[in-house]
């Protein structure tokens, strides 16, 4: 019974350790349109880099997926969920700020694809958000609101998984235990 308490606690440790360790932060975005001849919400994710996991000032955004966006943009590139750091190779702003809680405060992020016709903008020179996909450019879903026109979430692990986690490697750590002793 004291193995299996001190196997208990050291997995406790372990797990306790493993949620304090930095990750990639994913932020969830979401703005609808109203200025753009298209109508609909654009949703999509921007990954962070780990160090914005506390705070950070000035960072890059590492990658941007589009997750949905208005069947009428006409994308050239399929269907929802679109990497758009893969596609858009130009990226010609690229700064995002957080607060100790991985909220967002302050960003201007504009990539673009080829030809320049293809960009998404957020709170691009603190004026508009707006996704163009298709070549001609003219199709659009825009949000005139800035920064506050955006929705920002941070996505963060449930309680649940550290559980399972931490109740898996005890569970591990438990059949080796036992093996070892035969």
């Amino acid at each position: 019974m004291r193995n299996i308490l001190r196997t208990l606690a050291g997995v406790a440790i372990l797990a306790a350790a493993m949620a304090g360790t930095s990750a990639a932060e994913v932020v969830s975005f979401s703005f609808s349109n109203n200025n753009g001849n298209i109508d609909g919400v654009v949703n999509g994710t921007l990954t962070l880099p780990t160090a914005c996991d506390t705070g950070c000032t000035a960072q890059s955004v590492t990658d941007v997926v589009l997750t949905s966006f208005p069947a009428g943009l006409n994308s050239p590139y399929g269907a929802a969920p679109l990497d758009l750091f893969t596609l858009f190779s130009t990226h010609y702003f690229n700064s995002i700020t957080t607060n100790s809680s991985g909220a967002v405060t302050a960003i201007d992020l504009a990539i673009g694809g080829p030809g320049g016709n293809n960009y998404l903008d957020l709170n691009y020179q603190a004026i508009h958000n707006k996704l163009v996909l298709e070549t001609s450019g003219s199709d659009n879903t825009s949000n005139s609101g800035g920064f506050s026109g955006v929705t920002y979430t941070v996505v963060s692990p449930e309680p649940g998984t550290w559980l399972m986690l931490g109740t898996g490697l005890a569970a591990m750590v438990e059949v080796k235990r036992r093996r070892a002793m035969r």
